[in-house]
């Protein structure tokens, strides 16, 4: 009935609007496609983070602007998920407006209308290049430890006093490894293990 098409369209109206409100106050890039990819909405972080207008993004696809490298990556598997209609999450370098080439990963989920048809897609964008370069950051570090332990012939290691386990690093890759302090005295020779075997108990002792 006409009254039920709008109770329906008002509903849709008030979805709609609460949708906008969120995106446009989310600290990330947010993005819409109907049915048939085609983009449908930016939101503001989007538009200040490519320096583009909402018109000019809306003409070209969501994956425009990605590094050569991952520009077509990321197309087929997002043509790939709207055949489909399935959600996916991908990693990609997209330029900011100053020339900065910035990692984002996109989570795109299929939304569907209130008789559950399929409409398209919405896509949350989050910058996440200050975590790889942490994460990265840190990786070199390991390994720049691990090659000056092995240079130095130098073994370091620390002691679990709750399981009794020895972790033993001497810079071969692999990271440390763990054996059973027990097991690690009886490779010891007789004369020290005495000696070594009362120290570890005061270690332990004292927590």
């Amino acid at each position: 009935s006409d009254v039920y098409k709008r109770q329906v369209m008002a509903r849709w109206r008030a979805s709609e609007a609460a949708f906008r409100e969120l995106a446009e106050n989310a600290p990330a890039l947010v993005w819409t496609t109907d049915a048939r990819g085609r983009t449908t909405y930016l939101n503001r972080h989007w538009l200040e983070f490519t320096g583009r207008d909402s018109r000019t993004g809306m003409q070209v696809a969501w994956w425009d602007g990605l590094h050569p490298e991952d520009r077509d990556r990321c197309a087929r598997t997002y043509r790939a998920h709207m055949r489909r209609r399935k959600a996916f999450s991908i990693l990609y370098r997209r330029g900011r407006v100053d020339g900065a080439w910035r990692w984002l990963r996109v989570t795109a989920v299929p939304y569907r209308d209130s008789r559950g048809d399929f409409v398209g897609f919405v896509g949350i964008c989050t910058d996440v290049t200050d975590l790889l370069d942490a994460t990265q950051a840190a990786e070199l570090a390991t390994e720049n430890l691990r090659l000056a332990l092995r240079a130095a012939g130098i073994v370091h290691w620390y002691l679990d006093p709750r399981e009794k386990l020895l972790h033993v690093h001497s810079g071969d890759r692999g990271g440390p490894r763990a054996q059973s302090l027990e097991a690690w005295l009886l490779r010891v020779p007789r004369p020290e293990r005495q000696m070594l075997s009362e120290h570890f108990d005061r270690l332990i002792s004292d927590g």
